[in-house]
This record gives C-alpha cells, sequence and structure tokens, in this order.
C-alpha cells in the first residue's frame, strides 16, 4: 500500500516541476516571434504609405487605384507566415486581422498533449526489465552472502553431571550446601577450558593452538545444580560431535589426575606432620607422649578419609550425556536473508526505473 503512494508522490513532484519550467519558456519566447511580427506589420506599413507618395503627384482619380495597386498581396503572407500578430499593430479595412498574444494558458494544453498520462511502475519496470533483473539478482546475493556469515557453524552440545562432592573432598574441601555445590559446579566449569583439559583433546585431534579450540567452546555451569553443559562448534557436523566427545572424554581423565595429585600431596604433608609428632615423643614425659600418640591418630584418620574421598570421587562425573549427529544444530540456508533481499532489490528496481521514465517521458514532453 505505501508503494503506489509513494511513486504518486514522485509523479505529482515531477510533473510540478515540468509545468514550472514549461510555464517559463513561452514569457521569455514571445519577444522575438513578437518583435517578428511588428517588423513585419511595420514594414507592411511602409510599404503601403511609399506608393501613395509617389502617385501624390498624379491624377485624384488615379490616386485610389494606385493605392489598391500596391504590393498588397505581399502582406497575407506575411500574415500567414506568423500565427498570431501583435495587438499594438493595427491595420485599416481588410488587410489588418486582430491578433492575440501568445499566453501561458494557451500553451500549457500544448504540453499536456505530448503525453500527459502518468508513468506506471510495472511498464517502467518492464521497460527496463534488464537492469531491475540485475539490481534484484545482486541485493538477493548479497543478502544471501551476509546471512550465511551470520549463521552459526554447525554446533553439538553435551551435558556432564558432576558427582556431590564430600565435605573432605580435595577439589573442593568444605564444600556443604546449594551455595558451595554451585560454587563447585562453576569451578568445574572453568577447568573445562583449562591448558590441562584442551592439551589432552588437542593431542588428540592433532591441533596445536589451544586457543582456537577454546573459541569452538562454550561451557555453561547451572546455577542450581551439578550440571555442566558444553557447546562444541565446527565447519561440519562430525568435527561438532567429535570435539564435543572428546571434551567430556578429557574432562574426566584430567579430573582424575587432579583428584590423584591433590590427594598424594595432602598424604604427603599429612605424613610430614606425624612425622614432626613423632619427634616430639620421648619416654620420660608421658602427657607428651600421650598428646602425640592422639595427634597421630587423628592425623591417620584424616589421611584415611582423605583416600577414601578421593576414591569414591574418582573422576568427578557422574554421568555424560555425548551428542550425536541427529542432535547437531547445522547450519541452514538463510532462506530469510534471500527472501529480505529480494523485497529490498524489487524496491529499489522499481525506484530506479520509475524515475528513469519519468524523466525520458519529462524530454520528450519539452521537445
Amino acid at each position: 500500500m505505501a508503494l503506489p503512494v509513494y511513486f504518486g508522490v514522485l509523479h505529482r513532484v515531477e510533473r510540478e516541476r515540468d509545468v514550472a519550467d514549461e510555464t517559463k519558456k513561452p514569457s521569455g519566447a514571445d519577444e522575438s516571434p513578437s518583435g517578428t511580427r511588428r517588423g513585419s506589420a511595420a514594414k507592411g506599413s511602409a510599404a503601403e504609405v511609399a506608393p501613395d507618395k509617389e502617385n501624390a503627384s498624379g491624377d485624384a482619380s488615379t490616386r485610389r487605384p494606385a493605392a489598391k495597386a500596391s504590393p498588397t498581396p505581399q502582406a497575407p503572407s506575411r500574415r500567414s507566415s506568423a500565427p498570431t500578430s501583435d495587438p499594438e499593430v493595427k491595420g485599416s479595412g481588410d488587410d489588418a486581422a486582430p491578433a492575440a498574444t501568445p499566453r501561458v494558458a494557451d500553451a500549457a494544453p500544448a504540453v499536456g498533449a505530448g503525453g500527459d498520462a502518468p508513468v506506471g511502475l510495472l511498464s517502467a519496470m518492464w521497460r527496463y526489465k534488464g537492469m531491475c533483473v540485475v539490481i534484484v539478482v545482486v541485493c538477493v546475493l548479497a543478502s544471501t552472502a551476509i546471512g550465511f556469515l551470520l549463521t552459526p557453524e554447525p554446533s553439538a552440545t553435551a551435558t556432564i553431571a558432576l558427582k556431590t562432592p564430600s565435605q573432605d573432598n580435595v577439589l573442593a574441601p568444605g564444600s556443604t550446601g546449594d551455595a558451595s555445590l554451585a560454587r563447585y559446579t562453576a569451578q568445574r566449569a572453568r577447568f573445562v577450558t583449562s591448558d590441562a583439559v584442551l592439551g589432552n583433546v588437542g593431542a588428540v585431534l592433532g591441533v596445536d593452538d589451544l586457543n582456537e579450540l577454546r573459541d569452538q567452546l562454550e561451557v555453561e555451569p547451572s546455577t542450581d545444580s551439578n550440571i555442566v553443559t558444553i557447546t562444541a562448534s565446527g565447519t561440519t557436523s562430525d568435527d561438532a560431535v567429535r570435539l564435543a566427545t572428546e571434551v567430556t572424554r578429557a574432562y574426566g581423565e584430567e579430573t582424575e589426575k587432579q583428584v590423584n595429585d591433590l590427594t598424594d600431596a595432602a598424604l604427603r604433608s599429612i605424613d610430614e606432620s606425624a612425622g614432626q609428632v613423632r619427634a616430639t615423643i620421648t619416654g620420660s614425659n608421658a602427657a607428651v607422649n600421650e598428646a602425640a600418640a592422639s595427634t597421630l591418630g587423628q592425623l591417620q584418620q584424616k589421611a584415611a578419609t582423605i583416600r577414601t574421598s578421593s576414591a569414591v570421587l574418582g573422576d568427578g562425573v557422574e554421568f555424560v550425556v555425548n551428542p550425536d549427529e541427529s542432535s547437531v544444530s547445522s547450519q541452514q540456508l538463510p532462506i530469510r536473508e534471500a527472501a529480505l533481499g529480494l523485497i529490498l532489490g524489487l524496491v529499489i528496481a522499481g525506484t530506479v526505473a520509475y524515475l528513469r521514465a519519468d524523466s525520458d517521458a519529462a524530454k520528450q514532453r519539452r521537445a
């Protein structure tokens, strides 16, 4: 509905401009024809007066025929050559005819007579159909290319459910309650994109640039549960699925290594503490020996708890949901972008074709 109104207003503006140009042209054009007609009339009057002077010496009876014998037949030829004559130049009798000065109102119908019909949008587009086809094709191709660039690559999503850590775990000691669980989940989500995990993945996939792998991953920890969502992207669906699967595998392996390393470090610290306590035991002070024995018992109990907690925690994974090719969000054709490009191309092509057709019509009216 807006396009017809737009082109109607555009046509009206062009017509008003053409009429303004045409109204200016006759005002300046009247001077030369008018002057020519005045000169022709003046010459006719001089021609009529000259024979009268020559015949003034003759007989009075022959004076009137001489005046009639004057070269009056040339006057009609001069009048016939000019469509109108200046009203100021007056003749006498049948030799003078009333004349009218050309007016702007008389010139206006002549302008419209050459073709005052409005330019049609469809006819203009058909007239310049080659140009319109080129414009529409370029717009569709450009919008489609932009759509491909903006469309994300194929992606696969994997889910890792973490084991709920005990209070004596080595990954997050003292974790209890929902708030601690949310912090633990966020910590393990950051570990997914660590150099240890990505180095393991890169060694399997043959990728040395860890930043490239990190850019292809998006890790989202849950705020109210122990779920970590991993979204991997790739050039193809197979690449995305393989990357997500390798990340979950590498996370379990590297987490187990981390648990073992932290457990060994904690046990070494307990052994060192136990050695220091044993050094305080003497045979003469029973109270000191009794306190040292109690401390050694607590250290041994703590070491046993850590070993048990680490063994239960293992790789820290409760279960894993790996993606398959059917669940991959593949890259689709940008149909919406192509349709928008088609509409934009039609609007541009119609506007350009209408302007060209209206300009050509205006030139023909001026000619």
